[in-house]
């Protein structure tokens, strides 16, 4: 008859994900969909670019998203921004 092992197993612990802006209040687009994100508001990656290439003239108007040194960088609070609008907005149209 097998026992229990009464030991427990070291578990160590993982640092949290530190998002350092590029500059300013412009960050990689990661801080947008990667888990670990308190900035998160999309799911993936996919989703992130496909809503970038949709809605592109509603955050390039509200100054969320811009090119540094040839990347793409966001600004996280002015895309919730974007997100948030576009979708109350699609949400009227569908009413």
């Amino acid at each position: 008859m097998a026992t229990k092992s009464s030991h427990k197993q070291s578990v160590e612990a993982v640092p949290p994900v530190v998002f350092k802006p590029v500059f300013g209040t412009f960050y990689s687009p990661s801080i947008l969909y990667d888990e670990n994100s308190p900035k998160r508001i999309y799911v993936s990656e996919t989703s992130m670019l496909w809503a970038l290439r949709k809605h592109r003239e509603a955050f390039v108007a509200a100054r969320a998203i811009g090119k540094h040194a040839g990347q793409i960088v966001v600004d996280p609070d002015r895309c919730a921004v974007v997100a948030e609008t576009v979708a109350l907005t699609l949400a009227g149209a569908a009413a």
